[in-house]
């Protein structure tokens, strides 16, 4: 594919693609990296018939954030509702009132409105209306004595079976459909993710908020069919090899990613959640492809590929968030975060993918690390003594030396180990966060990380002492909460090397302080989390879908000195909810 055709491929769509996109920067790219593998099919073969939950949707509508004051952290806009159309629904309305135009490349909008129950319509026959429910700014900045958030990440809910694209059950036979014995562990997830989502899941309070922890969508799914497969993968847009290439024209690229949000959202259970539920979400690797700012060949997409999977993301996740879009953001490097106060709780959501570069090294780079250095510092424990940081990567699950040593013989542990906040050239970065932590927690600050990534539902906690005492501190818990839909692998290295203890038993020396990590639950199952407030107290709930049925986690957290063992906190944490004959599962009551 020439230059000219590449060039010609970016145009209209936007001012995201330039016209510097079309000539300057592209011509300082290598012609032999950048050229992609053509594949004959413009758009992702997705399944065109309803199964499951999965029911295709060419109108989506879901209840969005309020924007927030950067200065203050508090709401100040209206409710909103973000509205995403297709190649043939160009148009929707709330309420009856005006069209709303839903243009291309990826046909979103967001509508302002007055909190409360709306009605989306769209400009397009046989297409349902969609019923929203919106908070507004004076809703969520009203301190509460009890509330929660749900969090989740890593959905890939697809698989390929004889060359076609099924909807994954998760029951352990990779066969479409549901069976009666084993269940649809996937199905019922979701399922249980919606009945938190509406306030009836038991002992859960109704979220107020609901935080995507990263890879809400994959634009490489079934990677482990690609060795089979090959070109005639029917839906990864980029070729799965050491060094990726796309496989699609820029154009076909935008298509691609524009049909992978829309089917990623057009499940029932996950659409009613954000329906009635707004969320936060912040990208990981797999919106962009697998590895971004690991690999080392970075630069030569940057401006093209990367650029595009950034303005889907800002469109279809960023700005249903509470942050406002500014001209700086189209820089490709300008951090994405997010900062916000639910209730009285401060929240900051990192972007760990905008500034990330194997090179430098650098996964925040220093424009966001002094944001939140900032954020940190002006946080008053007698405001709230907890805060939330939402971190796609685990920050507490350290990595031993011996492990790393052992990935250079394993080409895919490898990759993702470089991906990881522990390799050992990131590591500089992430102890100057965790110093900023420990400084918080000696000012009566405890801090709770929200985290995705590993394909697991897990809990960790750190504790701190001066060198020179013997007494050490619980300052922060962390969970993760990833794998909404994706492959269980009991065998794999990132669950073997929790089960194992192969995480960093010695500690870490910071100055004066004396850091160590202790990992108290490590499941590679399907599974979501929340975090409840009541009063002081704060319990992590983590929600898995096992063979044989669903477990409940109650885990209230402890900090400071004098905390019990983690293993006796988790054994009285765990509660078994049977799964009934009929699919989905019932109300969890």
């Amino acid at each position: 594919m020439s230059l000219r055709l590449l060039a010609r491929a970016a145009t209209g769509w936007r001012s995201w693609l330039s016209p510097v996109v079309a000539s300057t920067a592209l011509l300082s790219c290598s012609i032999l990296l950048i050229e992609p593998v053509l594949w004959p099919h413009l758009e992702p073969s997705y399944p065109d018939l309803p199964d499951l939950d999965y029911l295709p949707m060419r109108g989506q509508a879901h209840a969005a954030m309020p924007l927030v004051d950067p200065e203050t952290g508090e709401f100040t806009s209206p409710g909103r509702i973000w509205i995403k159309g297709s190649e043939s629904v160009r148009s929707a309305s709330v309420d009856g009132g005006a069209s709303i135009a839903l243009d291309p490349p990826f046909y979103v909008a967001i509508a302002e409105v007055e909190p409360g129950h709306h009605e989306v319509e769209f400009g397009a026959e046989g297409v349902p209306r969609r019923a929203v429910v919106v908070p507004g700014g004076a809703e969520l900045t009203q301190e509460r004595d009890r509330f929660s958030l749900l969090s989740y990440g890593c959905f890939d809910p697809f698989d390929i079976q004889a060359g076609r694209v099924i909807v994954e059950p998760g029951d352990g036979t990779s066969l479409p459909g549901a069976k009666r014995e084993p269940y649809a562990r996937l199905w019922a997830i979701r399922a249980l993710l919606r009945d938190a989502a509406a306030g009836e899941l038991r002992d859960l309070p109704k979220p107020s908020l609901i935080l995507g922890a990263g890879d809400q969508i994959y634009v490489e799914p079934a990677h482990d069919r690609y060795g089979a497969l090959g070109l005639e993968h029917p839906l990864s847009a980029w070729t799965i090899e050491a060094k990726p290439r796309p496989r699609l024209s820029l154009g076909g690229f935008v298509k691609f990613v524009d049909a992978t949000y829309r089917a990623g959202w057009s499940f029932s259970t996950l659409d009613a959640a954000f329906r009635q539920c707004p969320s936060v979400m912040m990208w990981d690797d797999h919106e962009i492809r697998d590895g971004w700012g690991s690999q080392g060949d970075e630069h030569v997409y940057a401006d093209t590929y990367y650029a595009a999977a950034r303005e889907a993301f800002l469109q279809h996740q960023f700005q249903r968030g509470p942050r406002q879009r500014t001209p700086d953001m189209d820089r490709v490097d300008a951090p994405l975060y997010q900062t916000f106060r639910l209730h009285g709780l401060p929240i900051f959501v990192l972007d760990e993918r905008s500034a990330r570069d194997i090179g430098v090294p650098q996964v925040l780079g220093d424009e966001q690390r002094r944001a939140f250095a900032q954020w940190l510092a002006s946080l008053d424990p007698e405001d709230s003594p907890y805060y939330v940081v939402v971190s796609p990567l685990p920050m507490l699950y350290r990595i031993g030396d011996i492990v790393g040593i052992a990935s250079y013989f394993e080409e895919e542990i490898r990759d993702d180990l470089h991906d990881n906040w522990g390799f050992k050239p990131n590591t500089y970065e992430l102890n100057r966060l965790m110093l900023l932590m420990v400084h918080a927690a000696e000012r009566g600050l405890k801090a709770v990380i929200v985290s995705g990534d590993m394909h697991m539902s897990a809990i960790l906690r750190a504790k701190t002492r001066r060198t020179s005492e013997a007494a050490s501190r619980v300052f922060a818990y962390e969970i993760i909460t990833s794998g909404l839909a994706s492959k269980v692998d009991s065998g794999g290295w990132k669950y073997e090397i929790g089960r194992e203890g192969s995480l960093t038993g010695t500690g870490i020396e910071l100055g004066e302080h004396h850091l160590e990590f202790e990992l108290g639950l490590a499941e590679p199952n399907p599974n979501f989390g929340a975090l409840e407030f009541s009063g002081d107290q704060v319990t992590v709930h983590l929600i898995q879908a096992l063979s044989e049925g669903i477990v409940h986690y109650r885990i209230p957290l402890r900090f400071g000195t004098g905390t019990p063992a983690f293993g006796e906190m988790l054994a009285r944490a765990r509660q078994s909810l049977a799964i009934p004959a009929e699919l989905p599962p019932p109300l969890a009551k």
